[in-house]
């Protein structure tokens, strides 16, 4: 719940594939390795809470409507990325996710507003920091982890970093700071 006087800016936080609480960040289930059997599990989905979410808080008495943020990471901050390229929130962060591919004649979703984000984007990369890197997991690998972008679409390397993750805290109180204030 937020405090303080409002109106206020507030972040709407989209969790990982493995859900919210103690199977966050690398539990051994969840969507990471059982995949989606219907099919809807996806970012674009998910994008739906993500902006349902946004709808909610507009609605709030105690929140700015114009100063809503949003953050995710893994699967969360894929869905983020998407949020970002329409109208909505102001700002948001992703854990993890960049990847960007348009076609330069693309009339359906131009190219000139995912240059825009692209140029926006601020890349921090964290030395010998891997997947969850926000978390105070012991770094391990899990072979039946879906992964994309291995080579079998299987195995994944998740753990924390102590001052990654320090470090990472106060690069989003800093970035939400900047682009959530009443300017």
């Amino acid at each position: 719940m937020a405090q303080g006087a409002g109106p206020l800016a507030v972040v709407a936080i989209l969790h990982d594939c493995s859900g919210l609480g103690p199977r966050s960040s690398g539990a051994p289930d969840g969507v990471c390795l059982a995949g989606s059997r219907s099919g809807n599990l996806g970012p674009n989905r998910r994008l739906e809470d993500a902006f349902a979410a946004l709808g909610y808080a507009q609605r709030l008495p105690y929140v700015d409507a114009k100063r809503i943020g949003v953050m995710g990471g893994s699967h969360g901050g894929s869905t983020t990325l998407l949020t970002m390229g329409q109208p909505g929130f102001r700002a948001g962060v992703a854990f993890y996710p960049l990847l960007i591919l348009i076609g330069e004649l693309d009339d359906w979703t131009p190219a000139a507003d995912c240059d825009r984000l692209a140029r926006e984007v601020t890349l921090k990369v964290y030395p010998d920091a891997h997947h969850s890197f926000d978390s105070d997991r012991p770094v391990r690998f899990v072979a039946a982890r879906i992964n994309p972008s291995s080579a079998s679409g299987r195995g994944a390397t998740t753990g924390g970093n102590a001052e990654a993750w320090r470090d990472s805290v106060e690069e989003v109180v800093r970035f939400f700071g900047r682009n959530l204030s009443r300017s």
